[in-house]
């Protein structure tokens, strides 16, 4: 009986714990820009891809402005990196196009040997 008691006296202090789980939490003023533009899988069907790649922008912006009073949101294909110098965060979930070709070396069996700055 006493530990019925315990634990039922336990689960009674739990409960101003749980109301303030609820409670707002104040937005901050940082300015966030989120690129979006990959997804979790099925990059064979465009037209899914696509979707997919909408909806889960959509999913980031709605929660970054839960916590955010600035949030900018582009796809990948439209970023340049003069545009994180008006943010103090990036978020990179997509590739952007790169700033230079990548360039490598190969050896003699044709295999790449190393990446080139």
């Amino acid at each position: 009986m006493r530990r019925i008691i315990t634990m039922l006296a336990i689960v009674c202090l739990q409960f101003p714990c749980w109301g303030q789980a609820g409670a707002s939490i104040p937005k901050s003023n940082l300015k966030i820009l989120y690129v979006g533009g990959s997804t979790d899988y099925n990059k064979s069907d465009t037209a899914e891809h696509t979707r997919q790649v909408q909806e889960r922008m959509a999913s980031f912006e709605n929660m970054l402005k839960k916590y955010f009073n600035s949030v900018t949101v582009i796809h990948a294909n439209d970023y340049v990196q003069e545009l994180s110098n008006h943010y103090h965060v990036t978020v990179m979930d997509g590739t952007p196009k790169p700033i230079s070709p990548r360039m490598t070396e190969t050896d003699a069996s044709g295999r790449v040997s190393k990446y080139i700055p």
